[in-house]
C-alpha cells in the first residue's frame, strides 16, 4: 500500500441474467445513467474527480458498473451517494420523455451495428463467440432488433428486476478501496454491509473457488447460420 495515496476507489457492479435481450438493456440503461450520473455525484456533488459508469459482459452475464474515484469521502460515503441517485433515476426514467427515449436507442443502434475498424476489433469479436461456445454469427444483427423493440416499461422492469433495491433478483457486488488510515471507515461500510444481509468477501481468490458456476451453454457453430 502507498501510504501517500490519498483516493479511495468505489467500483458497483450489478448483474443481470445471460443472454442478447439482457445485454442491450443493461447497455441503453447505461447510456441513459452516464450524464446524470456523471452530472450528480462529479459536477454537482463534487464527490469524485473519475466518475463514469459502463455496461459490458461479464461472460454471458449483462454487467452494468458504476465508478467513483474521491479524495474527499470515503466508499462507504460514496455508495450512499450512488444508492441516492438510483433511486432519483428511476424518477427520471419514468418521466423521460419517448423522443428523448428514441433518440438514444438509434444511438445505440449505431453503435452496435458499426462497421469494425481494425482487423483486431473484428478478430476479438468473433472468438468472443468462440471462446463462449455461443457461436452467435449475427449477434448485431440480433441485438440491434431487440432494441428497437424495447419500451419503458421494459427498461423499468429491468432496473427494478436487477438494479432497484429490495429486489429479490438483484446480485450487486461492490468493491471498495480505502486510502491507508481509513480502518474506522472500512470498519463501518462492513458493519452496515452485513446488518444490511450482505456477504463481506475478505479473501476474493477464496470466495470465488467456492461460488457455483453458470451452467455452460453450449451451441452448434451452425446454430446461427
Amino acid at each position: 500500500p502507498n501510504a501517500d495515496e490519498v483516493n479511495h476507489a468505489l467500483w458497483v457492479n450489478f448483474f443481470s441474467e445471460p443472454g442478447p435481450k439482457a445485454n442491450v438493456l443493461c447497455e441503453l440503461l447505461c447510456s441513459l445513467i452516464q450524464d446524470p450520473f456523471f452530472t450528480d455525484i462529479r459536477t454537482d456533488k463534487q464527490l469524485g474527480y473519475i466518475v463514469l459508469s459502463q455496461a459490458d459482459r461479464f461472460g454471458l452475464v449483462a454487467r452494468l458498473g458504476l465508478l467513483v474515484q474521491s479524495s474527499v469521502k470515503t466508499p462507504d460515503l460514496l455508495l450512499e451517494a450512488v444508492d441516492d441517485f438510483l433511486g432519483r433515476f428511476r424518477s427520471m426514467l419514468v418521466s423521460m420523455p419517448r423522443e428523448k427515449l428514441s433518440s438514444y436507442k438509434i444511438a445505440l443502434v449505431e453503435r452496435i451495428v458499426k462497421t469494425d475498424e481494425r482487423l483486431d476489433e473484428e478478430s476479438n469479436r468473433w472468438w468472443q463467440e468462440i471462446a463462449l461456445f455461443q457461436y452467435s454469427w449475427r449477434r448485431r444483427d440480433e441485438e440491434a432488433r431487440f432494441v428497437t423493440s424495447i419500451d419503458k416499461d421494459a427498461l423499468l422492469a429491468y432496473f427494478d428486476r436487477f438494479i432497484g433495491q429490495g429486489s429479490g433478483e438483484r446480485r450487486r457486488l461492490v468493491a471498495a478501496v480505502f486510502a491507508q488510515g481509513n480502518s474506522a471507515a472500512m470498519a463501518r461500510m462492513n458493519s452496515q454491509s452485513e446488518a444490511r444481509g450482505a456477504i463481506v468477501v475478505s479473501d476474493p481468490q477464496k470466495y470465488c473457488s467456492e461460488l457455483p458456476k453458470w451452467p455452460l451453454v453450449d451451441r452448434s457453430p451452425s446454430d446461427s447460420l
